[in-house]
């Protein structure tokens, strides 16, 4: 049921495919179109399909840790346009896990909503 709210949220927002999002929430597209692992599962660091889907760091690369500009600007240049952040994303690169609870903004991104324990936000520069 998460899934499905998500994945509504993001697609009143215009987001068509897996891949334009990056998450740290455990969720993806239930109602994707056709079975390219792009259309339903979101970019993330780490998770069963960097150690199943072979070449599949080659194809999706994670976003830079450096800094949150640096993400952002990965972010933009991968073609994601969307962060699904959870409680758990300071565990992945402290600047999301601040994101996410709100003792960073940035203008760059704008929070779209949410629901329980999970904060969608959309890159906008």
């Amino acid at each position: 049921a998460r899934a499905v709210e998500i994945e509504a949220l993001l697609r009143a927002d215009r987001v068509q495919l897996g891949t334009q999002v990056f998450a740290v929430a455990d969720f993806h597209f239930v109602n994707a179109p056709g079975w390219h692992v792009g259309n339903y599962f979101p970019r993330i660091a780490g998770g069963w399909p960097t150690l199943d889907l072979p070449e599949f760091l080659d194809t999706y690369p994670p976003p830079s840790t450096a800094n949150l500009d640096a993400f952002l600007d990965d972010c933009q240049r991968f073609g994601i346009s969307h962060l699904v952040l959870s409680d758990a994303s300071g565990a992945l690169f402290p600047a999301l896990g601040q994101l996410f609870d709100g003792r960073v903004t940035s203008a760059r991104v704008a929070d779209i909503g949410g629901i329980p324990g999970v904060r969608i936000f959309r890159i906008v520069g």
